[in-house]
């Protein structure tokens, strides 16, 4: 029976995998657990080796990281579409300045 002391490690996933992985997503452990629909708590165990990270929980992870790929692709669209508006902006009024400054007064 395991202690406190001793790692609860499954084969392919060691518990500091688990720490990268989360880091590498850049989530805190409340975030992570939030994500997951558990404690903060179990996050720490699954990282510590304390608990074993169960094949349910493995593949959440994989729903977790493609749902964020989705947000950061969702967001660099709507940062794309934003430079789009701006510049179109900035354009639209170049045009108009330039037919304002072109329309100068024939008689002049």
């Amino acid at each position: 029976m395991p202690t406190s002391q001793t790692p609860v490690t499954r084969p392919g996933l060691h518990p500091w995998e688990f720490r990268e992985w989360r880091q590498r997503l850049h989530l805190t452990k409340g975030d992570l657990a939030a994500r997951l629909g558990v404690h903060r708590r179990s996050v720490e165990r699954w990282e510590s080796g304390e608990v074993a990270v169960s094949n349910p929980v493995r593949l959440a992870m994989d729903t977790v990281e493609s749902y964020l790929a989705s947000e950061r692709e969702q967001h660099c669209l709507e940062i794309e579409v934003q430079s789009i508006e701006a510049n179109a902006q900035v354009m639209l009024w170049m045009m108009l300045w330039a037919m304002l400054v072109g329309k100068k007064d024939p008689g002049g």
